[in-house]
């Protein structure tokens, strides 16, 4: 994989798909398909999209619904599914502490049957009442969580800077916390913004000034 990322070497990309989906308890998912994440703009992205599922689309089992991304996005994701006989899997990361607003639900009991429940065709989703949230407000509180304290945290990284590692040019690694000693005004600023906003008392103004029109529900 990482000569691949290294060189592009197209046959090389067909060998790596090959094998990884050849192992029956893996999934191959395409995400967020419709996002155009390098600004490749006008069409060139649904032209290289189309592409990739004709030269590699045997290979791939699923495409991703992604809770995060606009939800016009997810409408052509499920209608491209449609078009190549592939289901739909959930999606999106999860920086924060709340579940994904998409799930998928299953009565397989470990990855590997769910793997091939998937690989079959079948893919059943729910969709959480907080899917009709603005997206803009859930990707703000998942910001907040990233830096808000959590005094509970497993490893004693209460700070948002304990969380953050940076790998020095000798190969050691040390957190931001570490690496600071003292954190940085604008830095300091901006973290207590963010908690002053993200607070319940902010909740109402923050959700009239991020509503948005599309939502999912």
């Amino acid at each position: 994989m990482n000569q691949y990322t290294g060189c592009g070497f197209e046959p090389l990309l067909r060998d790596l798909l090959s094998e990884v989906s050849g192992y029956p308890e893996t999934l191959v998912v395409l995400n967020h398909p419709f996002w155009d994440e390098d600004g490749v703009r006008g069409d060139l992205h649904r032209i290289a999209l189309s592409k990739l599922l004709e030269l590699y689309g045997c290979w791939v089992h699923a495409l991703e619904l992604n809770a995060d991304r606009p939800w016009r996005e997810n409408r052509d994701t499920i209608a491209l599914a449609r078009a190549n006989d592939l289901p739909v899997v959930c999606g999106g990361d999860r920086h924060g502490c709340d579940p994904s607003p998409v799930l998928n639900v299953t009565n397989a009991t470990d990855f590997a049957e769910f793997a091939q429940e998937v690989r079959s065709g079948r893919s059943v989703i729910v969709l959480l009442p907080r899917l009709r949230e603005s997206r803009k407000v859930r990707l703000f509180e998942t910001a907040f969580d990233i830096l808000r304290d959590h005094p509970d945290h497993s490893r004693g990284w209460v700070r948002w800077s304990d969380r953050v590692f940076y790998r020095r040019d000798d190969g050691t690694v040390i957190s931001l916390s570490a690496l600071w000693g003292r954190q940085p005004g604008a830095v300091t600023s901006f973290v207590g913004l963010m908690g002053l906003l993200g607070g319940q008392t902010m909740r109402p103004a923050l959700r009239w000034a991020l509503a948005e029109r599309e939502t999912a529900l």
